[in-house]
């Protein structure tokens, strides 16, 4: 099939994002490694490059040519499978955990998201999220070249050596910059303790509304418990707070990638390449590529499905309108400066 690819016409890259490109060279890689039986690998006419089901391919034929999925207006599906079990389990339960807050506490989880999260906080993980893409697709743009490269239809010559290296300095730089991020500590500290009834506006008894819940993120930021952004102590008080509540999946993934020991040794430069993956010799700790990838993968993965979690609540809210509590009314007020809340019994 490679042999076929017209060079001339080959396209391959996005101007929004690199995910398509590697997840079409990395389904082409496992077809010609015999990895992956069930697909075929073609060229549309626009030069792009594709993959399809064997068995789904009249469904995409016109004029005798195999269209990609924009030419041939059909949707594709660019979620790569979680490979490593420990990670796709803990994102389980913090997504079950999620769930759970928004549907036992909604109102708790609205009032959270508007009064706890301030407007520019919001600005603040958007820039975050931002700048994790941005990193992200760096590396996965290396990781084309590199399939392009052992295809023999890339332009450059790309030493295996050097790429491994290179992304191992991408996957360090993506795992400390997202352990220094102070404020998805407290949040998800706060939301698993939302999930788990600790913090509730509503007082049945008194009909009372707890503003202790809107007026700050709670749970990390006392000052006899630690010092503000103190990231390796707020660390230490979410592993323990997952113990304490049985929740083993998340705390697996949690002691695997926020790794502040991992931090340190590339912050401080303290690490040397080998041909596994880095070796610090103060601390004589090796970690393999490998490792570092799925470190990232992690990290990654929690800030997204918190930040998406918590931007999807703002749209619910705003959508709805209003929420009917246990005796209380929750109504979003939009303001210039952004969204507060009107709460009424």
């Amino acid at each position: 099939m490679l042999n076929d690819i017209n060079k001339n016409t080959l396209h391959c890259g996005s101007n929004s994002s690199m995910q398509y490109s590697f997840y079409i060279l990395g389904m082409i890689d496992d077809i010609t490694e015999g990895r992956d039986q069930s697909h075929i690998a073609f060229q549309c006419t626009c030069g792009t490059l594709g993959t399809m089901v064997k068995n789904r391919m009249h469904e995409y034929t016109h004029d005798q040519n195999l269209k990609c999925y924009q030419c041939g207006g059909y949707a594709i599906n660019l979620n790569v499978p979680i490979a490593n079990n420990n990670i796709k389990k803990g994102l389980k339960e913090l997504e079950r955990l999620l769930n759970k807050a928004k549907a036992d506490y909604a109102g708790e989880v609205y009032f959270f998201t508007y009064n706890t999260l301030r407007h520019e906080l919001l600005y603040q993980m958007n820039a975050i999220v931002q700048s994790i893409d941005l990193i992200y697709d760096m590396f996965l743009r290396n990781e084309v070249d590199y399939l392009l490269h052992k295809f023999k239809l890339g332009q450059f010559t790309v030493n295996t050596k050097r790429h491994q290296q290179g992304q191992a300095i991408f996957s360090l730089t993506l795992i400390n910059h997202i352990i220094e991020i102070s404020p998805i500590y407290d949040i998800i500290l706060s939301l698993l303790k939302i999930a788990h009834g600790e913090f509730k506006l509503h007082d049945p008894k008194t009909h009372s509304i707890d503003i202790n819940l809107g007026v700050r993120i709670v749970g990390l930021n006392e000052a006899d418990e630690l010092i503000d952004g103190a990231v390796k102590g707020k660390t230490k008080i979410i592993k323990e707070y997952l113990v304490q509540n049985h929740r083993q999946d998340l705390l697996r993934i949690i002691k695997h990638s926020f790794d502040h020991d991992l931090r340190n040794i590339y912050s401080h430069s303290e690490y040397e390449f080998t041909e596994e993956g880095i070796y610090s010799r103060k601390r004589k700790r090796k970690i393999s590529y490998n490792e570092l990838n799925t470190k990232a993968d992690a990290l990654r993965y929690i800030v997204l499905y918190v930040t998406k979690f918590i931007e999807q609540q703002r749209k619910n809210f705003i959508d709805a309108g209003i929420y009917n509590g246990a005796g209380y009314k929750l109504t979003p007020i939009i303001k210039d400066d952004g969204i507060a809340i009107k709460v009424e019994f």
